[in-house]
């Protein structure tokens, strides 16, 4: 990363942090200008830090910084904008901070996926059935990651057939007359219409189908937290 990225002060979100001592934390920050950043949060566990109660996932901050390893040392952080997460939306806010850190690189630019983050994270904040905007997310993520699924070239091919569609490693969506995805919701997909219960189970199979495909392998943890968590608020 650039010296002039020290000492600045940037605007950033906390994805995932763990502890590096009995007083300190590494926390992997998601920055508007170098994508995630690894920073090391010296004494923020002792009860007189600076940074007690301030480094919190889901609130918008400004940090600063310092350092020329991979490895930077927090020298502030504030509070610049609240977030209020609750219930299943805070286990659905995690699962978005890890879909970030899977698809978000260091030293890596990408304010369009910063601005999506921002704007799920209202969302989630000001909206209780949100899980037509995390199909939306996820579609929208994938785009401006470079994984897009081209939703309005097979609606306009055969959106007068009764056609449903399966996702294939290298080929994309495909005609399959066992497929799990209605044309009828690729056409609420590609133009972000709010979905039914039958098209958001039908959305929730194909993105799953894609981030899999695309992360090859690698596991989604939050998934199986969230799930948990549907079947006790039942």
């Amino acid at each position: 990363m650039e010296d002039r990225a020290n000492n600045v002060v940037h605007t950033a979100y906390i994805i995932h942090q763990k502890k590096y001592s009995e007083s300190s934390l590494i926390i992997d920050f998601f920055t508007e200008k170098f994508g995630i950043v690894s920073v090391l949060a010296k004494g923020a566990l002792k009860k007189k830090s600076p940074f007690l109660g301030v480094l919190k996932p889901f609130l918008q901050l400004n940090i600063c910084y310092s350092g020329r390893s991979q490895l930077k040392t927090l020298v502030s952080a504030d509070i610049s904008k609240m977030s209020n997460l609750t219930g299943l939306n805070l286990y659905c806010g995690f699962y978005i901070n890890e879909l970030i850190s899977l698809f978000v690189h260091p030293n890596d630019e990408n304010l369009e996926i910063f601005h999506l983050y921002q704007s799920i994270l209202n969302c989630l904040s000001t909206t209780q059935n949100i899980e037509s905007e995390l199909r939306f997310f996820e579609l929208d993520l994938l785009e401006f990651a470079g994984y897009g699924l081209d939703l309005d070239g097979h609606v306009e091919q055969i959106s007068q057939q009764n056609c449903r569609f399966i996702y294939v490693l290298d080929e994309g969506l495909m005609i399959h007359q066992d497929g799990y995805i209605s044309c009828a919701t690729l056409q609420k997909l590609a133009i972000r219409a709010k979905l039914s219960k039958v098209e958001l189970i039908e959305s929730k199979l194909l993105m799953r189908h894609v981030l899999d495909t695309v992360l090859q392998g690698r596991e989604i943890k939050s998934r199986q937290v969230i799930a948990n968590m549907n079947k006790y608020l039942q």
